[in-house]
């Protein structure tokens, strides 16, 4: 699901195009910027999914072998690092954010804030939160940006265990050392905890 490529994609059909007059030179120059932009966006779900493999892999062993403690300080330590790994490695910008953000350096932006809380409004419909996604292309100064969002809902195990509402007193006092402005507690399972965000320069 998205926001705004529904019309984008919309605006680049075939038939649309016609409509408006637009000559074949044009139409299949407009064309070729469209199957770019499905493109990009089949990747961007690739490099999301692996993202978060990466990050699960990393979480769960310290979990098990640390219990939460050990799980909240490869959070603090390991993500951070595994997050510019992937940047390094792409030409996509990879992060996380939330309107209710552990750490402020996932503070959203406007249109990240605009994205997540019509997620929030389609959660509230009934849509599954593990199917929304939004994209677009955003214009900043001069240049272009092809943006893409993947929700991020939260399971029962072992998001909760940090982030729930029953929060053992001694992880929350390391919460609160390590994150002292955080946002990030009082979920539910099934809740939209945040979402991947990623940020690509749109050659047209």
């Amino acid at each position: 699901m998205a926001i705004v490529s529904r019309q984008l994609m919309a605006l680049f059909s075939t038939s649309s195009l016609a409509v408006m007059g637009v000559n074949a030179q044009d139409m299949a120059s407009v064309e070729q910027v469209a199957q770019g932009y499905n493109t990009q966006i089949a990747q961007a779900r690739t490099l999301t999914k692996s993202y978060a493999s990466a990050l699960q892999n990393t979480l769960k062993p310290a979990l098990k072998s640390s219990g939460p403690a050990g799980a909240l300080k490869a959070c603090n330590v390991s993500v951070p690092s595994i997050t510019k790994a992937v940047n390094n490695q792409s030409k996509w910008q990879v992060s996380r954010t939330s309107l209710k953000p552990r750490s402020q350096a996932n503070m959203p932006s406007d249109w990240e804030k605009s994205v997540l809380l019509h997620f929030e409004s389609q959660k509230q419909q009934g849509v599954n939160p593990k199917a929304l996604e939004a994209s677009a292309i955003i214009e900043r100064g001069n240049k272009r940006y092809l943006r893409y969002m993947k929700a991020i809902p939260t399971a029962q195990k072992p998001c909760l265990t940090c982030h729930g509402t029953n929060i053992k007193p001694q992880l929350l006092q390391q919460i609160r050392l390590l994150y002292p402005q955080d946002k990030a507690i009082g979920f539910n399972a099934g809740d939209l905890r945040g979402a991947f965000s990623l940020t690509l320069p749109f050659l047209e």
